[in-house]
């Protein structure tokens, strides 16, 4: 169990220090709002660049928990199909809901005054707080991928066994220090403080890195 989010960061450094000072410069990619926290000290640590890839998971509806797949910030839709299919979930909802969260990410897009970065054959780390079903870093992952980075790596503290292994085969290195294999699992469950962030603690730590 991690104190934080921060420590947990701070645990994934070490198996990510070969790109401290590399001459191909990574940039360190949050996923907000936790991912945020866990990817500061990586960030600083490996003089790297913090910036976001912002996602928004797509929940289903009458039951918002449960994500049947999430949106990036192009508007291009990541889906877990064996969730769409058993929830019924129709193509009129993907939409609606889809362009309700593209909007979220519009708004934060000007709440955190970032600019995506040109990733063009960059390496990109991609950093959550953790991995429950893995469809919102995958959607991460489509979006760095249409920005054509060169090596996408992605660092976590905690997962599902069923999202890393999702994860693993459509990335090029992924880093994470306990893989989860019980039936039943939250990231939450792995942290002592799992707080809400908020936006101004968001802004706080990108502004600390500029």
């Amino acid at each position: 169990m991690f104190e934080d989010r921060f420590e947990a960061g701070e645990k994934l450094v070490p198996l990510l220090k070969k790109y401290k000072n590399n001459r191909n410069k990574p940039i360190v990619l949050a996923i907000p709002r936790g991912g945020v926290l866990t990817a500061f000290p990586i960030a600083k640590q490996l003089n790297a660049k913090l910036s976001l890839v912002l996602v928004r998971k797509l929940g289903v509806p009458n039951n918002e928990e449960q994500g049947f797949g999430a949106v990036d910030s192009d508007g291009q839709v990541t889906l877990n199909n064996d969730i769409v299919y058993y929830f019924g979930v129709s193509d009129e909802h993907i939409k609606q809901i889809s362009e309700r969260e593209k909007k979220v990410i519009e708004a934060r897009v000007k709440i955190y005054n970032v600019k995506m970065q040109d990733l063009t054959n960059k390496t990109a780390i991609i950093v959550d707080d953790g991995l429950a079903t893995g469809y919102t870093l995958l959607s991460a992952i489509n979006f760095v991928k249409r920005k054509e980075a060169k090596k996408i790596i992605v660092a976590v503290p905690t997962a599902h066994a069923s999202a890393y292994e999702m994860i693993k085969r459509v990335v090029d290195e992924i880093y994470c220090l306990d893989i989860a294999r019980t039936d039943s699992y939250a990231v939450g469950m792995y942290y002592k403080n799992f707080h809400e962030v908020d936006h101004e603690e968001i802004k706080t730590l990108l502004a600390k890195l500029k």
